[in-house]
């Protein structure tokens, strides 16, 4: 009954540090900024599951 309570702020933890680290090491490595690398990146898992529900 806890795990949906817990949810909101284990996802907080979990995925600062990685948006942290996305928009570090990614920001200017080509021709797009930190935020473009981020949406891309964090949009690819919705993408694959919303693309497994399917089959």
């Amino acid at each position: 009954m806890r795990r949906p309570i817990l949810a909101i702020p284990l996802a907080g933890v979990v995925g600062s540090p990685v948006s942290g680290l996305i928009l570090e090491h990614f920001d200017g490595s080509t021709i797009m900024k930190g935020w473009q690398w981020l949406f891309l990146l964090e949009a690819v898992p919705s993408l694959v599951a919303g693309i497994a529900v399917l089959w």
